[in-house]
């Protein structure tokens, strides 16, 4: 019982606390310099032969978004917020796309590296050999000078095109 009447003085404390409006609180702020010349601040004047007067301090209105503006203002805040979000939806699409193509890259990168391993390995199966050990150009098999040409121009093009990133 004792529990349920605690629980029931905190609700209805933070009902209170919630539902009772908070009225704005202008105090006046004074302004006054000391003898050594520093600036100091306070709700009361500091009047005394040594300070120079104090001076009230007028304070400006907080800025509250959209308030005070012209209905034809706020469309054109909107506007641009639309562009924003127009904006950034296109820097979404525009970095998938770019992920789609670094991924097509990839893929065309581990071909060709697999393709110039194929030509630069011999593989022994059953104690034969086997891959590829010759090369045709123009329907005629090329000379072993050619072949390494061959490789090495392969080689560059993986290494112009792929890189280390690849």
């Amino acid at each position: 019982m004792k529990g349920n009447i605690s629980f029931q003085g905190t609700f209805v404390f933070l009902l209170l606390v919630f539902l009772i409006p908070m009225r704005p609180v202008h105090a006046e702020i004074y302004k006054w310099i000391d003898e050594s010349g520093n600036v100091h601040f306070g709700d009361k004047p500091k009047d005394s032969a040594i300070l120079q007067s104090s001076e009230k301090v007028e304070l400006k209105e907080s800025y509250v978004p959209g308030e005070g503006l012209s209905p034809e203002e706020v469309e054109a805040q909107k506007v641009f917020l639309r562009g924003k979000d127009i904006e950034r939806e296109q820097q979404k699409q525009d970095a998938q796309k770019a992920e789609i193509e670094r991924e097509e890259v990839r893929a065309q990168c581990k071909s060709m590296r697999d393709r110039l391993e194929d030509f630069t390995n011999i593989r022994m199966q059953d104690g034969r050999r086997t891959g590829v050990d010759y090369f045709v150009e123009d329907g005629k098999s090329v000379s072993a000078k050619r072949q390494k040409e061959l490789v090495a121009d392969l080689q560059e093009k993986v290494d112009k095109k792929c890189g280390q990133k690849y």
